[in-house]
């Protein structure tokens, strides 16, 4: 089983060398400049950053491997990827509760949320994705962020500010 692991990550880095040509294209884009995530993100490990937005197994049954930090493999516990995977329903249903509340809204009101302005009046009503494929992608990209923000927050408080840069109060960490 280590050498099966030991393999996979083997390969990941051979992965992640084509992906870092890429990752260094895109970290020129005006938009990430802007926001200053290269700065934010310098001297942190990428891979385990990535591979904690990924989603768990859909029966998770193992450990599941981020990546090696300071020669240590960082690992979120099976419990843990259990745990994601049951709340990673319930991201489904807060879009199917939102979709449900948007589609009991009346037009005027859908109107005026989608106003910009306080002195004016939007005739269009606020809608949701038009594409299916779109929708999928946008409920996809929430699920990711809820993988990483879990992980993250499960990772012991020095290596959390270490590895991703969070650093959360004591209010925070025992939610």
């Amino acid at each position: 089983m280590e050498r099966e692991e030991v393999e996979r990550l083997r390969s990941q880095d051979e992965d992640h060398e084509s992906w870092d040509a890429e990752v260094e294209h895109a970290e020129s884009s005006l938009w990430l400049q802007y926001m200053k995530w290269p700065a934010q993100f310098a001297n942190r490990p990428l891979e385990i950053i990535a591979a904690a937005a990924r989603k768990p197994a859909l029966e998770p049954f193992e450990d599941y491997a981020l990546g090696v930090w300071n020669g240590s493999l960082q690992v979120s516990p099976v419990e843990d990827e259990i745990k994601i995977r049951a709340m990673l329903s319930l991201v489904d249903q807060m879009f199917q509760r939102c979709h449900e509340t948007l589609d009991a809204t009346s037009h005027r009101i859908r109107c005026w949320i989608n106003t910009a302005s306080t002195d004016g009046y939007y005739p269009h009503p606020l809608q949701g994705l038009q594409k299916k494929g779109s929708e999928d992608r946008y409920i996809s990209l929430w699920q990711c962020f809820f993988c990483y923000g879990f992980r993250a927050w499960a990772t012991p408080r020095d290596l959390r500010a270490e590895i991703y840069g969070l650093v959360l109060n004591e209010r925070q960490e025992t939610i």
